[in-house]
Protein backbone atom coordinates (compact mmCIF):
# COMPACT_ATOMS: atom_id res chain seq x y z
CA UNK A 1 0.00 0.00 0.00
CA UNK A 2 1.30 3.59 -0.84
CA UNK A 3 1.66 5.70 1.74
CA UNK A 4 3.41 9.29 3.15
CA UNK A 5 6.17 10.48 5.31
CA UNK A 6 6.49 13.38 6.29
CA UNK A 7 9.82 14.38 7.25
CA UNK A 8 10.56 18.08 8.28
CA UNK A 9 7.45 19.51 5.73
CA UNK A 10 8.84 17.10 2.82
CA UNK A 11 6.23 14.35 1.39
CA UNK A 12 8.14 11.32 1.12
CA UNK A 13 6.83 8.79 -1.12
CA UNK A 14 6.84 5.17 0.85
CA UNK A 15 5.56 1.63 0.40
CA UNK A 16 3.92 -0.22 3.47
CA UNK A 17 3.61 -4.19 2.56
CA UNK A 18 1.60 -6.09 5.73
CA UNK A 19 1.88 -10.07 5.93
CA UNK A 20 -1.12 -11.78 5.15
CA UNK A 21 -3.20 -11.80 8.92
CA UNK A 22 -3.01 -15.57 9.82
CA UNK A 23 1.27 -14.74 8.45
CA UNK A 24 2.47 -12.04 11.02
CA UNK A 25 6.26 -13.27 12.78
CA UNK A 26 5.80 -13.32 16.41
CA UNK A 27 6.72 -9.89 18.25
CA UNK A 28 5.02 -7.68 15.33
CA UNK A 29 8.30 -6.74 13.42
CA UNK A 30 8.89 -4.29 11.69
CA UNK A 31 11.66 -3.24 8.81
CA UNK A 32 12.69 -0.08 7.19
CA UNK A 33 14.38 -0.14 4.14
CA UNK A 34 16.72 2.42 3.17
CA UNK A 35 18.22 2.69 -0.34
CA UNK A 36 21.43 3.95 -1.46
CA UNK A 37 22.87 6.93 -3.15
CA UNK A 38 21.65 6.75 -6.94
CA UNK A 39 23.61 6.27 -9.83
CA UNK A 40 23.54 5.78 -13.58
CA UNK A 41 21.99 7.60 -16.17
CA UNK A 42 18.28 7.72 -14.34
CA UNK A 43 19.76 8.83 -11.03
CA UNK A 44 17.43 10.11 -8.07
CA UNK A 45 14.82 9.59 -10.40
CA UNK A 46 14.93 5.67 -10.41
CA UNK A 47 16.52 5.59 -6.88
CA UNK A 48 14.69 2.70 -4.80
CA UNK A 49 12.40 1.98 -7.74
CA UNK A 50 12.67 -1.77 -7.00
CA UNK A 51 12.16 -1.42 -3.39
CA UNK A 52 8.45 -1.29 -3.08
CA UNK A 53 8.56 -5.06 -4.50
CA UNK A 54 11.44 -6.03 -2.40
CA UNK A 55 8.98 -5.19 0.82
CA UNK A 56 6.11 -7.28 -0.47
CA UNK A 57 8.20 -10.36 -0.99
CA UNK A 58 9.84 -9.94 2.45
CA UNK A 59 5.85 -9.30 4.38
CA UNK A 60 4.51 -12.15 2.56
CA UNK A 61 7.48 -14.52 3.34
CA UNK A 62 9.07 -13.63 6.78
CA UNK A 63 5.64 -12.15 8.08
CA UNK A 64 7.08 -9.00 8.87
CA UNK A 65 5.72 -5.38 8.25
CA UNK A 66 8.52 -3.64 6.03
CA UNK A 67 8.58 0.00 5.49
CA UNK A 68 10.54 1.21 1.80
CA UNK A 69 10.58 4.75 1.13
CA UNK A 70 12.35 7.12 -1.12
CA UNK A 71 14.92 9.81 0.65
CA UNK A 72 14.72 13.24 -0.17
CA UNK A 73 15.40 14.30 -3.68
CA UNK A 74 15.17 10.86 -4.77
CA UNK A 75 11.98 8.96 -6.63
CA UNK A 76 8.66 11.23 -6.40
CA UNK A 77 9.41 12.04 -2.63
CA UNK A 78 10.17 16.24 -2.61
CA UNK A 79 13.10 17.71 -1.48
CA UNK A 80 16.84 18.18 -2.27
CA UNK A 81 19.30 15.61 -1.39
CA UNK A 82 21.71 16.33 1.91
CA UNK A 83 23.15 13.52 4.47
CA UNK A 84 21.45 14.71 7.32
CA UNK A 85 18.11 15.36 5.34
CA UNK A 86 18.51 11.53 4.68
CA UNK A 87 19.16 10.88 8.78
CA UNK A 88 16.04 12.91 9.41
CA UNK A 89 14.19 11.04 6.34
CA UNK A 90 14.80 7.68 7.63
CA UNK A 91 13.75 8.99 11.80
CA UNK A 92 10.65 10.28 10.09
CA UNK A 93 10.31 6.67 8.62
CA UNK A 94 11.14 4.75 11.79
CA UNK A 95 8.53 7.24 13.38
CA UNK A 96 5.61 6.55 10.51
CA UNK A 97 6.01 2.69 11.21
CA UNK A 98 5.91 2.72 14.92
CA UNK A 99 2.92 5.15 14.38
CA UNK A 100 0.98 3.02 12.17
CA UNK A 101 0.39 0.65 15.27
CA UNK A 102 1.24 -2.22 13.09
CA UNK A 103 4.32 -3.17 14.76
CA UNK A 104 5.89 -3.59 18.29
CA UNK A 105 9.52 -3.08 17.05
CA UNK A 106 11.83 -1.52 14.17
CA UNK A 107 14.93 -2.69 12.28
CA UNK A 108 16.47 -1.30 9.68
CA UNK A 109 18.30 -2.61 6.69
CA UNK A 110 20.02 -0.52 3.91
CA UNK A 111 22.27 -0.86 1.24
CA UNK A 112 25.57 1.69 0.72
CA UNK A 113 24.76 5.36 1.67
CA UNK A 114 21.41 3.82 3.05
CA UNK A 115 23.20 1.33 5.06
CA UNK A 116 25.59 4.17 6.44
CA UNK A 117 22.69 5.84 7.78
CA UNK A 118 21.02 2.97 9.05
CA UNK A 119 24.00 2.66 11.68
CA UNK A 120 23.88 5.93 12.23
CA UNK A 121 20.02 6.06 12.75
CA UNK A 122 20.58 3.12 15.10
CA UNK A 123 23.24 3.92 17.74
CA UNK A 124 21.54 7.77 17.93
CA UNK A 125 17.21 5.73 18.15
CA UNK A 126 17.06 3.22 21.18
CA UNK A 127 13.66 2.10 19.49
CA UNK A 128 15.59 0.43 16.40
CA UNK A 129 16.23 -3.11 17.56
CA UNK A 130 19.01 -3.93 15.19
CA UNK A 131 20.60 -3.41 11.91
CA UNK A 132 21.74 -4.94 8.66
CA UNK A 133 23.96 -3.15 6.69
CA UNK A 134 24.84 -4.05 3.28
CA UNK A 135 28.19 -2.49 1.51
CA UNK A 136 27.82 0.45 4.27
CA UNK A 137 29.97 3.38 3.26
CA UNK A 138 32.61 3.95 6.19
CA UNK A 139 32.86 7.16 5.31
CA UNK A 140 31.97 10.52 2.68
CA UNK A 141 35.32 12.03 2.95
CA UNK A 142 35.35 11.70 -1.03
CA UNK A 143 32.12 13.74 -1.25
CA UNK A 144 33.56 16.23 1.35
CA UNK A 145 37.60 16.79 -0.66
CA UNK A 146 35.61 17.79 -3.52
CA UNK A 147 32.42 19.54 -2.41
CA UNK A 148 31.45 21.91 -5.47
CA UNK A 149 32.18 18.74 -7.64
CA UNK A 150 29.57 16.53 -5.17
CA UNK A 151 27.18 19.16 -5.85
CA UNK A 152 27.47 19.53 -9.86
CA UNK A 153 27.11 15.52 -9.83
CA UNK A 154 23.82 15.76 -7.28
CA UNK A 155 22.27 18.01 -9.39
CA UNK A 156 23.25 16.23 -12.69
CA UNK A 157 21.99 13.02 -11.27
CA UNK A 158 18.45 14.90 -9.77
CA UNK A 159 18.72 14.63 -6.15
CA UNK A 160 19.28 18.47 -6.01
CA UNK A 161 16.36 19.81 -7.85
CA UNK A 162 16.44 23.25 -6.73
CA UNK A 163 18.96 25.94 -8.24
CA UNK A 164 19.32 28.02 -4.56
CA UNK A 165 19.87 24.64 -2.95
CA UNK A 166 22.33 24.72 -0.49
CA UNK A 167 20.81 28.31 0.46
CA UNK A 168 23.97 31.23 0.13
CA UNK A 169 25.80 28.21 -2.03
CA UNK A 170 25.45 30.55 -5.46
CA UNK A 171 26.34 33.86 -3.44
CA UNK A 172 29.70 32.45 -1.83
CA UNK A 173 28.24 32.66 1.82
CA UNK A 174 27.58 28.97 2.66
CA UNK A 175 29.86 26.53 3.93
CA UNK A 176 31.17 24.00 1.11
CA UNK A 177 30.90 21.07 4.11
CA UNK A 178 27.53 22.75 4.89
CA UNK A 179 26.07 21.00 1.85
CA UNK A 180 27.74 17.37 1.98
CA UNK A 181 27.45 17.06 5.78
CA UNK A 182 25.44 16.94 8.97
CA UNK A 183 26.11 19.28 12.20
CA UNK A 184 29.01 18.24 14.06
CA UNK A 185 31.46 18.15 11.38
CA UNK A 186 34.49 18.53 11.63
CA UNK A 187 34.29 16.57 14.58
CA UNK A 188 32.77 14.10 12.24
CA UNK A 189 36.06 12.45 10.78
CA UNK A 190 36.36 8.83 11.96
CA UNK A 191 33.14 7.69 10.48
CA UNK A 192 29.37 8.52 9.62
CA UNK A 193 28.41 8.32 12.91
CA UNK A 194 31.18 9.15 15.22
Amino acid sequence: METVIRSEGLRLDGHLAQPPASAVAPGRPGLVVCHGFPTGALGGASSGQTYPALADRLAAEAGWTVLSFNFRGTGASEGDFSLGGWLTDLRSAVDHLLASGLVDGVWLVGASTGGSLAICEAGEDERVRGVAALSARADFDDWAAHPRRFLEHTRAIGVVRHADFPLGWTSGRASSKSFVLWPGWPSWRHGPCC
